[in-house]
C-alpha cells in the first residue's frame, strides 16, 4: 500500500505472491509491504517470503519493485526498518521503456532524510530482471539508493540476474 503519513509497523509477514500481469499503469510500484512510502515510516521485523512479479505481458514507463518496499520518495522524517528480511524473489519481465529500479529490499530510497536507515537487513531472495528496458537498476539490496540516506548491518545471499535488453544498467 501507500504509506502517506508516518507510521510504524511491527512484525508483518507476507507469504503470499504478488503478481502485477496488466497493461496500462504508467508507473508501478510493487512489494510484499508497502509499495510506496513518503513520510517518517519504522518497519520492525517485517518479513516477505512470497514471490513479488511483474509478468511479461506488462508495458510502462516506470517500474519500483522490492521485497519490503517498492519505493521511498523524499521521505521526510526517514525510513527505518530494523531486523526486516526478504527471503522471496523479485522477478520483472515487463517492458519498462525508461526506468527499472529492483531490489531485495527496496527498489529506490530518493532523497531520503538523513534518518533513513536499516539495522540487521538480510535478503536471500533472487532479484531478476527478464524483460526489456532503456535504463535498469538491480541490485540484492537496492535497486537505486542515493547518498541522503545510510546502511548498517545488511546481508545479501540472493542472487541478483539479469537475462534481458537493457540499454543502461
Amino acid at each position: 500500500g501507500y504509506v502517506r503519513s508516518a507510521c510504524e509497523l511491527e512484525n508483518c509477514d507476507n507469504s503470499g505472491t504478488l503478481k502485477y500481469d496488466n497493461s496500462g499503469a504508467r508507473t508501478i510500484y510493487i512489494s510484499a509491504i508497502a509499495s510506496i512510502c513518503k513520510k517518517k515510516v519504522t518497519m520492525t521485523a517485517c518479513k516477505n517470503s512470497g514471490e513479488v512479479l511483474i509478468g511479461r505481458n506488462v508495458e510502462c514507463e516506470y517500474v519500483y519493485a522490492g521485497g519490503i518496499i517498492g519505493a521511498t520518495k523524499y521521505a521526510t522524517g526517514g525510513i527505518i526498518y530494523p531486523n526486516c528480511s526478504n527471503t522471496g524473489a523479485i522477478k520483472v519481465e515487463a517492458t519498462v521503456n525508461t526506468d527499472a529500479k529492483i531490489g531485495g529490499i527496496f527498489g529506490e530510497s530518493l532523497n531520503a532524510d538523513k534518518g533513513a536507515g536499516t539495522i540487521g537487513i538480510e535478503n536471500t531472495g533472487e532479484v531478476s530482471f527478464s524483460g526489456v528496458t532503456k535504463n535498469l537498476y538491480i541490485g540484492g539490496y537496492a535497486g537505486y539508493y542515493d547518498e541522503a540516506s545510510h546502511s548498517v548491518q545488511f546481508t545479501s545471499r540472493g542472487a541478483v540476474k539479469f537475462d534481458g535488453v537493457a540499454n543502461n544498467i
